[in-house]
């Protein structure tokens, strides 16, 4: 079965759901805050937005990757302001607080996707 684009959002969300799970300037740190350039590294235990995003989207099995990654990444891009969700992540400005509450509105967005969708075939 595929994963939806929101089911995948709320896994990508999870995986930096307290602020100690998430980073900045890198796709993904380990536990010492080094730079880790493979998302899926087991030895890897915050990411940014964009690690969580690839990180599901790797762990993705019904589908290409990249497929995942961007029908997800499109999603954020089009809740986010500015849409350069990458440089949101890394300004020093930006909070955890911030990040969950982009995936929030990106999820939303996927529900009020859903929800145009179902009234158009009606």
């Amino acid at each position: 079965m595929t994963e939806s684009t929101r089911e995948l959002l709320i896994k990508a969300k999870a995986l930096i759901d307290t602020p100690s799970k998430w980073c900045r300037d890198s796709y993904a740190r380990d536990a010492a805050g080094e730079k880790i350039k493979l998302v899926c590294d087991p030895r890897v235990v915050s990411w940014c937005i964009m690690g969580a995003l690839r990180a599901v989207a790797l762990r993705c099995t019904d589908r290409r990757w990249e497929t995942t990654y961007t029908a997800c990444s499109d999603v954020v891009r089009r809740v986010s302001s500015p849409s350069d969700f990458v440089k949101f992540n890394d300004d020093p400005a930006t909070t955890h607080a911030d990040i969950m509450a982009l995936f929030d509105r990106a999820i939303e967005s996927c529900d009020e996707d859903n929800q145009n969708e179902q009234q158009q075939v009606r």
